[in-house]
């Protein structure tokens, strides 16, 4: 069968099968079993690539989220703390040993 789809396929489409699913109908008539299949064909090839497809926009800015957030971090962290303490103790004694 595959031998069948390549053959038709010939050089019309180009490409290198990326992904491939198949279903079946299991609940088909007892005389048969569609068969669904999709094949994601992707063409690769090479080329150069240049310098500036790898610089860095100068619009591009960098936000250290500590300083925008003001003291978000160390109330995080005290809330990690105690939520972590809170589901462990919840873990080991159950809901109800509060």
């Amino acid at each position: 069968m595959l031998q069948k789809i390549a053959d038709a396929r010939g050089s019309r489409i180009r490409g290198t099968v990326m992904r491939r699913t198949t279903t079946a109908d299991p609940l088909a008539p007892p005389d048969s079993l569609p068969i669904h299949m999709r094949w994601e064909i992707t063409e690769l090839r090479r080329t150069r690539i240049g310098r500036s497809d790898f610089e860095v926009p100068a619009s591009y800015k960098v936000r250290d989220m500590r300083a925008m957030a003001g003291g978000a971090d160390s109330a995080m962290r005290r809330a990690v703390e105690r939520d972590g303490d809170k589901s462990m103790r919840d873990r080991l004694c159950g809901a109800r040993g509060r």
